[in-house]
């Protein structure tokens, strides 16, 4: 049997995916009831000025702060998928099911990522352009002048990748790809609670590290070198990118491990 086959990698797609229509359809309507809900904010907070409102006047912060707690909400969803590797498999008939497929492990373990994270992914952003849909019609109705937050996030998002820097821009994606790495370890890691415990030791590596950091900055830069500070946080940026993508493949690769030494309990 070939390690990797992209036959049999489709279908375990499909099978994740239609096997958990319901819980998916149920997800989805969640994210855009909360998708909407956020932007109900706007339409409060326009309806209060509506006498002198002026369109253009207002829609930039209004799309911020929406976008702020978007963001949020996107971010929460990604570390909960991440921490669900394992959910399909926490009864012993669904263990049973899973690990006697006609696959490898490899193409288990790969399947379950891009469900988890192209899948969550393709499904936010689908209620994220429904919802917006929705308000922008309510709000037209309401006001006869349509405002949608999607040309802005298209906006925002090219923006990210103009106006910074090549290390800036691979350094935030790095970071978001920590976040992910770390709770797809803890879902293989812990049996119970992984979203939880999860959560607690990247807060408490985040303090040591923050700590480490600012303790090694201060011992460095207290000496008498000659070195600018540009250069220093060009130095840094690049540390921190050798030390993120470390981490990241190390991360992922002691979850395929873990994932593939899973035993029932």
């Amino acid at each position: 049997m070939k390690y990797f086959d992209f036959r049999r990698y489709a279908m375990l797609l499909r099978l994740d995916l239609v096997g958990q229509w319901r819980k998916n359809a149920i997800v989805m309507g969640g994210l855009f009831m909360a998708c909407f809900a956020i932007m109900l904010s706007k339409l409060t907070y326009h309806s209060a000025i509506a006498d002198n409102y002026v369109y253009h006047a207002n829609d930039h912060a209004v799309a911020v702060t929406v976008f702020v707690f978007i963001g949020i909400l996107w971010t929460l969803c990604l570390a909960k998928s991440a921490s669900m590797l394992m959910a399909h498999t926490r009864s012993k008939q669904q263990f049973i099911a899973h690990f006697t497929l006609p696959a490898t492990t490899g193409e288990k373990f790969a399947a379950r990522l891009t469900y988890l994270v192209l899948g969550q992914t393709a499904g936010f952003a689908l209620c994220f352009a429904a919802a917006d849909l929705l308000q922008g019609l309510l709000f037209c109705s309401m006001h006869d002048v349509p405002m949608f937050f999607t040309p802005f996030l298209l906006r925002y998002i090219g923006d990210f990748f103009t106006e910074n820097s090549a290390a800036d821009v691979t350094l935030t994606l790095l970071m978001g790809l920590y976040g992910h790495a770390a709770y797809t370890l803890g879902a293989a890691l812990f049996r119970r609670w992984p979203f939880v415990l999860t959560t607690f030791c990247n807060w408490l590596l985040g303090l040591l590290f923050i700590s480490g950091c600012f303790y090694i900055a201060h011992a460095y830069l207290s000496t008498e070198t000659r070195i600018t500070l540009t250069m220093w946080q060009e130095v840094s940026k690049i540390g921190a990118i050798v030390v993120y993508s470390a981490v990241c493949a190390t991360f992922y690769t002691l979850s395929y491990f873990l994932y593939r030494r899973r035993q029932l309990a």
